[in-house]
């Protein structure tokens, strides 16, 4: 006579194992929105050091070297009546455009933008701690941050759960770090100042003062900025993707009663699971969310799309509905 195998009964914190063994599964998958978010970044690195180089230049057709060595040389001997000067890497750059007064009559104006090289610089479009998370996104993870934060509270107010998470991310990445003395500790915020800070005439700040550039100046810097928010955006990009799977899932586990329900689904999806990972019902079984078909919802789209070679091109549209 065979012998009846028991089943395991599942409870809410078998389920709620089970969840977050998928999860990690799915973000450990080299998924395209995971390519995308590590493609944005190394084309945002190609960039960045071009980009930044040229500010410098523009920077110094107006504050030449030698007037900011001299500077340098009369605050040493005359502290502040020998001028003011400072450390900054951001900047307000200008393009003449085209316009009209309130009476319709055609004048020229200095179209600013802000350029900014810090770690918590400001991104077109985003907070400027988007890109700091979404640029050690896989840092902060494995530190156990919580470097998605920002990205899940899209559109909710402030509350408590993202002002303890983003306070997290902020002391670890050292925006709200500081020593005894009052000055920044060793950290990635701090290195991305000493990175790219260049001295600058007058007040140490890049609102008080702006450059004009040409229009071709001003395309090629606008390249680099919509790489920067692109880092920002397949991050966003992937936690909605992640999000969604995570939705599907968790309301298929309602449904299902029994360990091998979910051992099953796992099998489908190439996901590692075994019963000593879960231990630590819904009465609604909806066809919808049974094994086989919750892994056919769980399915992507191919994964081996040049991502990197789309996002580059895209950048000439991108730029064209900037300028």
């Amino acid at each position: 006579m065979t012998e009846k195998v028991k089943r395991l009964r599942l409870n809410n914190d078998i389920r709620k194992n089970a969840l977050g063994v998928i999860k990690d599964f799915y973000e450990s998958k080299n998924s395209k929105q995971r390519i995308a978010m590590k493609n944005a970044i190394e084309v945002f690195d190609e960039l960045t050091p071009q980009a930044h180089e040229k500010v410098v230049g523009i920077v110094r057709k107006y504050q030449p070297q030698e007037d900011v060595d001299t500077m340098t040389r009369m605050i040493s001997k005359y502290n502040s009546s020998g001028g003011t000067m400072g450390k900054d890497a951001c900047f307000y750059l200008g393009r003449e455009v085209q316009t009209t007064d309130y009476e319709g009559n055609p004048r020229v104006e200095l179209e600013n933008v802000h350029y900014d090289f810090n770690l918590y610089g400001t991104v077109h479009g985003y907070n400027s701690s988007d890109f700091a998370y979404a640029y050690y996104r896989d840092e902060l993870k494995a530190n156990g941050y919580n470097p998605d934060i920002n990205a899940e509270m899209v559109g909710k107010d402030r509350n408590p759960h993202l002002t303890k998470h983003s306070d997290r991310n902020d002391e670890y990445l050292g925006f709200n770090r500081r020593s005894d003395n009052g000055t920044f500790t060793s950290n990635h915020s701090n290195e991305w100042s000493g990175k790219y800070q260049i001295d600058v005439i007058g007040r140490s700040y890049c609102g008080s003062r702006q450059f004009k550039v040409s229009q071709e100046e001003h395309e090629s810097l606008q390249e680099w900025s919509i790489a920067k928010s692109n880092v920002v955006k397949t991050h966003h990009a992937y936690v909605d993707w992640l999000k969604a799977k995570v939705d599907k899932i968790e309301a298929g586990l309602k449904t299902y009663k029994y360990y091998d329900e979910i051992q099953k689904l796992c099998d489908k999806i190439g996901c590692p699971i075994n019963e000593s990972q879960l231990h630590g019902e819904s009465s609604m079984a909806l066809s919808i969310y049974s094994p086989d078909n919750l892994a056919s919802m769980l399915e992507d789209d191919d994964d081996g799309d040049d991502i990197k070679a789309q996002m580059i091109a895209s950048f000439k549209a991108q730029r064209q509905s900037v300028n």
